[in-house]
């Protein structure tokens, strides 16, 4: 995921197969904050990012408390 998330090659100067696969990474959106916080540019919209960033938390986070749920009744 680091090497996909635009953290070493940015976002605009990845190929546009790269590019698409870099948008699937939570990271991608976290690095994009950044650079609009520390350098002033970002990639893609600040909104955008602060949407999905809650989103993507929000799905993991449920997927985890149902693996835990289904590791506690299998015994794990």
């Amino acid at each position: 995921m680091l090497f996909i998330s635009g953290v070493f090659i940015p976002l605009a100067e990845m190929a546009p197969t790269a590019r698409a696969v870099a948008y699937l990474s939570p990271l991608t959106y976290t690095q994009d904050l950044m650079n609009r916080a520390v350098l002033g540019v970002g990639y893609l919209n600040r909104w955008l990012d602060l949407a999905l960033l809650p989103a993507v938390l929000l799905v993991f986070l449920v997927l985890a408390a149902r693996m835990h749920r289904c590791s506690r009744v299998l015994g794990y």
